[in-house]
């Protein structure tokens, strides 16, 4: 039973990684080619992952809806970008 829950989870994340990270990074590019995520891919490439995996559960809707897709990346860019 703990391996299928386990299996939920990784695979939310996962689904959840793939369907917002392209999408924020080259938010953030259009938005604020100078930011330091640009320059340090890999680095933001980690933490995004570790803090997915860490807010699978609080943001699971963002894996099935397109609004909440959205709203999150649109969030999260706005949150790097330091934009209102």
């Amino acid at each position: 039973m703990l391996t299928i829950l386990g299996a939920g989870y990784l695979a939310t994340g996962i689904m959840i990684f793939c369907r917002t990270y392209f999408i924020c990074v080259r938010m953030i590019e259009n938005k604020s080619p100078t930011n330091l995520i640009t320059q340090y891919r890999i680095l933001h490439l980690i933490a995004f992952v570790i803090g997915i995996l860490v807010l699978t559960l609080p943001v699971a809707r963002v894996a099935f809806s397109n609004k909440a897709r959205k709203s999150f990346c649109i969030g999260y860019v706005n949150s790097i970008t330091g934009v209102k």
